[in-house]
């Protein structure tokens, strides 16, 4: 993944791994956060909670800003768009394009190929994350929304 350098954060703040941010389907790696599991209830501790909160928060408003930018760009004649070519992805009417153009003897049924462990710096990204948001990054309404029942 060609990600920039990690870079300090503003005020003083920690260095940190740029990533993306994804739910549970996803490994852990370097450049991917995912949330703690939730093994069982009040098996996280407070830090690890506000971690998956703001994760989460992320995730919300990566997808608000994706729908935001397709609306608009919906707007656009075809031969304008940039950011996502409408063939290729779902709409409301029904199944892009790309599923047509590809022939379903083209997928194989594959095993996993490699352990589900993620490396060592990937936990080291992650933890600094969930230092960064219970210390300095801090938002003063995250212990009131992770005790909320819908979280």
């Amino acid at each position: 993944m060609d990600l920039p350098n990690p870079s300090r954060l503003p005020k003083n703040g920690p260095v940190l791994s740029y990533v993306l941010v994804g739910d549970e389907a996803f490994q852990l790696t370097s450049y991917m956060m995912r949330p703690y599991p939730r093994v069982k209830e009040g098996s996280l501790t407070l830090a690890k909670r506000i971690f998956n909160y703001r994760l989460c928060r992320a995730r919300r408003g990566t997808v608000c800003l994706h729908n935001f930018i397709k609306k608009n760009e919906d707007l656009l004649p075809t031969i304008r768009r940039r950011y996502c070519h409408c063939n290729i992805v779902n709409t409301e009417d029904g199944a892009g394009q790309w599923r047509n153009d590809v022939p379903t003897e083209s997928f194989y049924i594959i095993s996993n190929t490699r352990s589900n462990a993620y490396k060592k710096q990937a936990n080291v990204n992650r933890q600094q994350f969930t230092e960064y948001f219970n210390d300095e990054g801090a938002v003063s309404w995250q212990i009131e929304k992770i005790n909320h029942p819908d979280f």
